[in-house]
This record gives C-alpha cells, sequence and structure tokens, in this order.
C-alpha cells in the first residue's frame, strides 16, 4: 500500500508520541449543571447555578413534534434546554441530567460525550419541570419559555431563535386547516392560497399572538373579539403605528375566521378602534417628492454607445430603462426570464408568466410592448437589450433570469441589491 509524505508524517509523530499523548477522561468540576426532561405533550429544563437563582424553561410540542419517538423528544428537550440557558456561552463545562434511562439503552451513540458537556443517564422524572397538558390549543404552535428572578448573563432563555419563530407561525396556519378535517390533499391547496410573501409578512404577527395566548392561557383559536382588541392594543401599547396594527388585524382575521361567515376584520367594535389607531398614530405617505426624470434621462445618455459599457454600467442603464418604462415594481423586473422576451418588428415584448403582487383571478398582467427609441439610439431600450443578452450570453450559464451579476459566479440577482 502506497501511503503520501503527509500521512506519513502523521503516522511518524504518532509512534513518537503515542505514549505520552493523552487526555483526561473526568475533567474538571461543571461550571453549570442543567437538568431536562419531556413527555408527549411537552418539555422542560431548569438550571443550577451556584451564582444566580434557579430558573426554568419549556414549552409544547407541536402536533408535528408529538409524532416523533420519545426517544427523540428527550434529546429535543436536552437540545432546546441548552440551547436556552447556553446560547452565548462558550469554553466553559457543562454537565447535563436528563431523562433518558430508556434513551440511553435504546440510543448506542447517546453516551458519547462531545466537547465538554457530560450527558447523565439519571433517571429524573421531575413532573413538575414538563409543560402539562392545557386547553390551550396554542401548545402546538410555539416552543415557551419562562423565566424566574435570572441574572442578565443568561437572558439568552428564549429557545426558539427567528427561524423557528418563522416556522412557527407556518405551524399555526396548517394546525388551523388541519383542526377542520380535512385530507392533506385539500388543507395543502388551501395553505397554498397564502403567498410565501404574506406568509412571511404575516409571520412576526402570528408569532406574537401564539405569545399572547400563551402568556394568558387562552385557546389561540378560539380567542374571542374582546381579545383581539386586548391584542391590538398590546401593539400599540409597544409604539406600533396603524399599517403595522392593520397587518395584524389582516393576519389574525385571514387565519382564525376560516370558515365564519363575520370575520373578525368586520367587526364594527375593531373596525372603531382601528379608525381611533390611524387618527392618533396616521400613516403618512412615505415620499413627499418626486425626483426629476429628465435629470436621469441626461445621465443615461451619457452612458453610450452601450457596447463601450462595462458589463456594471450596461446592467444598471437597462434596469433603469426598463424602470421608467415599465412602471412596474422590482420583483416584476426580478421575475422577467430571457425565455419570455422576445424582439419583433424593433419592438420589445415582454411576458411575465409567474404571479405577482398584483396578479389575482381573472386579471394578470398584460404583456409589456416597447417600441424602439429611433430618435435617440442612447435611450433605445432595444438595443440596450440586445447588447446586454448578447454580452451575458457566454456568462450565464444555463440561468434564463433577465438580469444576472456582474460578477462571477454570475447568478441571477436577488430581489434585494
Amino acid at each position: 500500500m502506497y501511503l503520501d509524505c503527509e500521512i506519513h508524517k502523521h503516522l511518524i509523530w504518532w509512534i513518537n508520541n503515542i505514549e505520552k499523548s493523552s487526555k483526561p477522561i473526568l475533567t474538571i468540576e461543571p461550571s453549570m449543571i442543567l437538568q431536562s426532561d419531556s413527555s408527549k405533550t411537552g418539555w422542560g429544563g431548569l438550571i443550577k447555578h451556584p451564582k444566580l437563582a434557579m430558573a426554568k424553561t419549556g414549552g409544547h410540542w407541536s402536533y408535528h413534534e408529538q409524532d416523533k419517538h420519545i426517544n427523540v423528544l428527550e434529546l429535543l428537550a436536552a437540545f432546546l434546554t441548552l440551547k436556552s440557558f447556553c446560547a452565548t456561552k462558550n469554553n466553559i463545562h457543562i454537565k447535563i441530567y436528563l431523562d433518558n434511562t430508556y434513551n440511553w439503552k435504546s440510543t448506542p451513540e447517546s453516551g458519547r460525550r462531545q466537547g465538554n458537556i457530560d450527558i447523565d443517564s439519571t433517571n429524573i422524572h421531575d413532573s413538575t419541570m414538563v409543560c402539562k397538558n392545557s386547553s390551550s390549543d396554542s401548545r402546538t404552535i410555539l416552543h415557551t419559555t419562562k423565566e424566574k428572578s435570572v441574572d442578565s448573563s443568561i437572558r439568552s432563555f428564549k429557545a426558539a431563535s427567528f427561524k423557528e419563530n418563522a416556522v412557527s407561525s407556518v405551524s399555526f396556519i396548517r394546525t388551523r386547516l388541519n383542526s377542520f378535517g380535512l385530507p392533506t390533499d385539500t388543507t395543502n391547496i388551501l395553505y397554498d392560497s397564502w403567498r410565501n410573501s404574506t406568509k412571511k409578512q404575516y409571520g412576526s404577527y402570528l408569532n406574537k399572538w401564539v405569545q399572547f395566548c400563551v402568556k394568558r392561557q387562552i385557546n389561540s383559536f378560539k380567542a374571542s373579539n374582546s381579545i383581539v382588541l386586548q391584542f391590538l392594543t398590546e401593539l400599540f401599547q409597544k409604539g406600533l403605528g396603524y399599517s403595522a396594527i392593520n397587518t395584524a388585524r389582516s393576519a389574525l382575521s385571514s387565519v382564525l375566521d376560516c370558515g365564519k361567515v363575520n370575520p373578525i376584520g368586520n367587526d364594527p367594535l375593531i373596525c372603531r378602534f382601528m379608525k381611533g389607531v390611524y387618527n392618533k398614530r396616521p400613516t403618512l405617505p412615505r415620499y413627499e417628492v418626486t425626483w426629476d426624470v429628465d435629470v436621469m434621462l441626461k445621465f443615461l445618455c451619457t452612458l453610450s454607445p452601450v457596447n463601450m459599457l462595462t458589463l456594471k454600467n450596461l446592467t444598471l442603464k437597462l434596469t433603469m430603462i426598463l424602470s421608467l418604462l415599465t412602471a412596474q415594481r422590482t420583483q416584476t423586473l426580478h421575475l422577467m426570464d430571457i425565455n419570455d422576451i422576445t424582439v419583433n418588428n424593433d419592438e420589445l415584448i415582454i411576458k411575465v408568466t409567474k404571479l405577482i403582487k398584483t396578479s389575482k383571478p381573472g386579471s394578470h398582467l398584460s404583456d409589456i410592448h416597447l417600441p424602439a427609441y429611433n430618435k435617440d439610439k442612447s435611450l433605445c431600450v432595444v438595443d440596450t437589450f440586445n447588447e446586454y443578452i448578447k454580452r451575458t450570453k457566454s456568462l450565464r450559464g444555463q440561468y434564463t433570469k433577465l438580469f444576472i451579476m456582474t460578477m462571477k459566479p454570475h447568478k441571477p440577482v436577488s430581489k434585494t441589491l
């Protein structure tokens, strides 16, 4: 067998050092001791620290998580406990006790230590640590946390990260739809009635709603209109304006009102409340002035001839010309595809085949026709487009989106440049 020089060097090192190289199995006393436990409905964890008061954390499993094996839930509870109390800690020795007598036997690698975390197989069965079954359906949404007088150095308590919160809002919508007992295929189609952008916009407010309900032990799916008003009032007291609170109202209405005849958004008291919010904290136009387009057109004339421009300037010129001529949102420009653009008789024809913000059943953006501007070739969209396609043909590879990055690897640009 042939060994290269690098492997040979490593072998020589081991031959010379194997007898004197070692690492102790037992390390120093732990800096922090954690305990975690889990049931099929929830999980709990606590921290014991010599300089801090005992603090607890915990939450309820979602419907999806409740289907997992108890071994998985025990390990997930230990992970969430570590995440709650130790997210900002490093280079310390942590000992964690978990209720894993069954887990230890069933998971061959569960006894292995990684870094400085000791996993003790002590059977805890601390029923006070695990969140109990609640009548509130909000238990199916979020890993909540509860805090008792704890030092600010470990306020990293919130077990759910931003990403997990985003997933929780998705779970909230799905759980609501699942409550109707419809077939999975039907539920999936109903779920897709919310566009991804809408889910993202509603996500933060649905999470706030879930936390609001968990804190008050309220069924988050069957709350009364008076509870919704309390929630909206809390948002107002936190400094949110009319636009943000109206989005929160829409988010709740779209989910809580599934199957209802009288939606929350049309409730007279809530409508009156929103008028009051607008009067006290109105949303004014974002832009009060417009800029002189003639200044931009004169500048674009200087970017000529197009075959002499750098790829960056050529890209910017085409983007600005299309923006001025089509008056479309960034979303539409981002969706433009070279397979849907044709040049016919000195005219640029652009088809947008994907859904945009203004699309709805029976109404979609018509084909965009942009004629060549022969009076001034420096402002001609057809000439600029043809040069851009010619310049990027060898760079774009399999990508067909119109706009690609001006630097390697020349992937399609994002909507937020």
